[in-house]
């Protein structure tokens, strides 16, 4: 009997299931058909507001060219069969005039200039112009139907007029701004009855839709074809949690069915995330390990259950400590903070695991019971950075050899000098031991000079291995001899000023690439916008905690809309940039404890590097 009665209840629970499914069917259909007529909609609007924008392009460009041409009083050409003397300035004394040599030019006013330029737009581009009114001089300047309509909504106080307009076929984009009387169009106008500010017709602008809506066209057949394939998927995955949870509900027993769902959910869950979760005993003896620690670490679940103590032989050596005073954290408040460390994998391999955990309480009587784990093997993000950080040396080793050329080309000149001085002396007989003496030293002290600056750059290059106290101006001077001679080269001018004795925390070398990109930003935006004389202000400053550099510039800032992204990664405002030198910087001054933040400050833009200060316990490099 109660197999019976569990039968029609899982019965009436699938069939009410099976409802819901068809329901939540319908409601995502009709929410991805909507969304297909909106974006349909939208595509509508963009093209008539793109067609808006280029035929107001273009009137604004011909309206000035008018304004230009009213106020010479036209312009004189060389009349030939599409170009003949206008027969509406007959009356013009000044129509036609003979140039000292003879031959006889005559006056386009504006209306006669626009019209030809219309033309020509029609006969290359496909483009319509007009320019009407209802009261024309030319027959040729009487408006069209539309035109007609919207000279006669100017009347009525109309800014502007637009239209779909179809021409043998062709659908065009119309738009029409009114044309105000000015004094220089009194000339032609004032004898049929205009006044100063009076509209005496319009200019009109006829763009064919045709090209943008084949765009638009093939946009919407994309967007129809990933909303189909995003409907049906989701539709399936519908389908499929219909099914699941149909086949869980025709469990007998509710109680029993119940609880194994449960189980069965967490066992899924755990057992197929690709996190490695654990779970520890307050004894140190593990409860549970899922089997993705054998992917990530090479070790079974049945290892760490037989060998608890493997968790922490796993860990790196220098990161062991670490790991042990985390332990101990979460052991006695259940809250420690997050932990990335390294472990050495079954095989020796060397994997990054980013570490979250929290205490497990009994509810009813708050008895410790162990510490839940979650571990992540993040060793691609890692791999990811060490690119990034390479591809960044790479650019600065790249803007590096630059700054070499230009420190090596005095020595050179030189040194080339010297061997044509020595030639010299030799085919005259004036070469004596004194002077080749001389000359080899002074070869020998410029090759000490390219020898030091390969030296420096050299150094420049070796990373540190553990952060240490440096001085900020030592590391800003060192930094300034690898780009001094390309400065100078550039009539770029370099000022540093602030406290010599601030020292920060961190890495000296990578401080000095993040300042060394800092300044060629600087140097890039000063040679793009042709700023004479280019300078850059370098300051220093401290309180308590912090120590900083400020980098400012003078070529104009950041534009406003791009400052908030300059530091995403392969955000870039150069037309050969890479979008990953700001980037990096805030990552490696993030990995120093510090910061960079970049604004608009006067006539440039400011860039502020901030690291901790010098510990009381703290080595100094």
């Amino acid at each position: 009997m109660d197999t019976k009665v569990d039968s029609a209840r899982d019965d009436i629970e699938i069939a009410a299931l099976r409802q819901n499914f068809l329901i939540v069917a319908a409601i995502w259909t009709i929410l991805v058909l909507s969304a297909y007529l909106w974006n349909i909609r939208h595509n509508e609007e963009e093209i008539l507001n793109l067609a808006h924008t280029e035929a107001e392009t273009l009137i604004l460009k011909d309206l000035s060219f008018r304004s230009w041409l009213a106020a010479h009083g036209g312009v004189y050409v060389f009349p030939d069969e599409k170009t003949p003397p206008n027969p509406y300035l007959k009356d013009h004394p000044q129509r036609d005039l003979v140039t000292t040599t003879g031959k006889t030019l005559t006056l386009m006013n504006p209306a006669y200039v626009t019209r030809q330029l219309f033309e020509l737009y029609t006969e290359k581009y496909g483009i319509k112009g007009h320019l009407t009114s209802l009261d024309p001089l030319n027959p040729h300047n009487s408006p069209a139907p539309w035109e007609e309509k919207a000279l006669r909504s100017f009347e009525q106080g109309a800014k502007e007029a637009a239209e779909i307009v179809n021409v043998d076929g062709i659908r065009y984009y119309g738009l029409m701004r009114p044309l105000f009387v000015d004094k220089p169009c009194m000339k032609c106008h004032e004898k049929q009855g205009y006044r100063l500010g009076d509209i005496r017709g319009g200019l009109s602008a006829m763009l064919p839709l045709a090209p943008l809506e084949e765009g638009k066209l093939r946009s919407s057949r994309i967007m129809a074809i990933t909303l189909g394939i995003i409907w049906f998927i989701v539709l399936l995955s519908i389908a499929l949690l219909y099914s699941r949870a149909a086949g869980h509900r025709r469990e007998r027993l509710k109680t029993r069915r119940d609880l194994e769902e449960s189980q069965h959910l967490f066992q899924t869950v755990a057992d197929f995330a690709t996190e490695w979760i654990f779970w520890r005993n307050p004894n140190g003896s593990v409860r549970y390990v899922s089997p993705a620690c054998q992917q990530i670490t090479g070790y079974s679940a049945e290892e760490f259950y037989a060998k608890p103590e493997l968790f922490n032989e796993i860990i790196h050596p220098d990161d062991r400590e670490h790991w042990l005073h985390h332990v101990h954290e979460a052991d006695h408040n259940g809250h420690p903070r997050p932990l990335e460390f390294r472990i050495v994998t079954k095989n020796g391999e060397i994997r990054h695991v980013s570490h979250t955990c929290r205490a497990i309480f009994d509810d009813r009587h708050n008895k410790f019971l162990g510490v839940r784990g979650n571990n992540s093997d993040i060793t691609v993000f890692h791999e990811n950075q060490r690119m990034l950080i390479q591809q960044s040396r790479l650019a600065a080793m790249g803007e590096m050899i630059g700054n070499i050329a230009h420190q090596w080309r005095q020595p050179l000149n030189a040194l080339a000098l010297l061997h044509a001085n020595i030639k010299d002396d030799f085919d005259f007989g004036e070469l004596d031991k004194e002077s080749l003496d001389k000359s080899l030293h002074n070869a020998e002290r410029l090759i000490e000079k390219m020898s030091c600056t390969i030296e420096d750059f050299r150094n420049f290059f070796n990373p540190n291995k553990k952060p240490k106290a440096f001085s900020l101006d030592q590391a800003i001077r060192e930094t300034l001899k690898l780009v001094h001679a390309s400065f100078l080269n550039n009539n770029i001018e370099i000022v540093v000023h602030g406290d010599e004795a601030i020292e920060a925390h961190g890495f000296s070398n990578e401080f000095s690439q993040v300042l060394l990109n800092a300044l060629s930003n600087a140097k890039d935006a000063i040679l793009e916008r042709e700023i004479a004389p280019g300078k850059i202000e370098i300051s220093l400053g401290q309180n308590e905690i912090q120590a900083w550099v400020i980098v400012r510039d003078n070529a104009g800032g950041i534009p406003e809309d791009a400052l908030p992204k300059i530091f995403d990664p392969y955000f870039t405002t150069k037309e050969k940039g890479t979008g990953i030198g700001l980037y990096m910087s805030r990552m490696i001054m993030g990995h120093m404890g510090g910061n960079i933040e970049a604004c608009n400050s006067g006539d440039g833009a400011e860039f502020k590097l901030t690291l901790p200060k010098l510990g009381s316990n703290e080595e100094t490099e």
